[in-house]
């Protein structure tokens, strides 16, 4: 009788204790609000990790910047062949070339870093890596900035006996007065429409060059960064839930 009552006090005395230890887990297993700093935080975390995978994406950023920046300046690039300048015969064909290059350089370059690895017939071996897309990228790219130094030098071509075309007033005229048939000074600027865009064409043409080199440089010295990008903290800390209790065993 007295080991049955044992028990029972034991069990009354371990029920309450059941009970808060029941309650505290399910307080800390409630989902707790992360405060806005926080989402930030872990979405940046959640970029960081995708670029480790992925660090190509740098480039590629910039090749869609370069190629999105020329099809948006079509209408600035295009009417100069066309419009006012016929003598120049290559304006056009520099415009077709490196319009139809942006589309197909993204092309390549997505080919080259493919999801899956290649997969070789004879060996079986995977690549991350497609080189002969890589090797077409790279001759694109060029291709693309001969283009572009072709167009440069063909428009300023035209500057020659149509100086008040191209500029607004002399101090604008000033950076390009080698390619004028006589002073700037004494030049009669007209009102025409074709200076909205001439101008613009050139700058817009080096704009693209800088790009395009720019996204060529990131392209070549990618193994490089990569081993900076692999050495940034990605590491999450997840508190811990565990309840831990300290329960007293000596007699009273």
């Amino acid at each position: 009788m007295e080991e049955n009552e044992n028990v029972v006090v034991e069990e009354q005395q371990a029920t309450p204790t059941e009970t808060v230890v029941e309650e505290t887990a399910v307080a800390a297993s409630g989902p707790k609000k992360e405060s806005f700093g926080a989402k930030v935080k872990e979405w940046f975390r959640k970029q960081a990790v995708t670029l480790k995978r992925k660090p190509q994406r740098i480039a590629f950023l910039f090749f869609i910047i370069s190629s999105v920046m020329y099809l948006i300046g079509l209408n600035v690039f295009s009417p100069g062949p066309v419009i006012d300048f016929p003598s120049q015969s290559y304006l056009g064909l520099s415009v077709f070339v490196t319009t139809l290059f942006s589309i197909l350089v993204l092309v390549l370059f997505m080919n080259t870093f493919p999801k899956r690895g290649i997969k070789y017939k004879k060996t079986g071996k995977k690549h991350n890596m497609n080189y002969i897309m890589l090797a077409l990228t790279f001759v694109f790219v060029i291709v693309m900035f001969l283009m572009d130094l072709l167009y440069y030098k063909q428009l300023t071509g035209c500057i020659n006996g149509n100086e008040a075309k191209f500029f607004l007033n002399a101090e604008q005229a000033a950076p390009y007065a080698k390619y004028f048939t006589e002073d700037a000074a004494n030049l009669a600027y007209d009102a025409g429409s074709y200076k909205s865009y001439l101008v613009s064409a050139l700058h817009l043409d080096i704009a693209h060059m800088v790009f395009l080199g720019i996204s060529a440089v990131l392209l070549a010295t990618l193994p490089l960064y990569k081993k900076l990008i692999l050495k940034i903290n990605t590491s999450k800390v997840v508190e811990s839930t565990e309840i831990k209790e300290v329960i007293d065993t000596e007699d009273e």
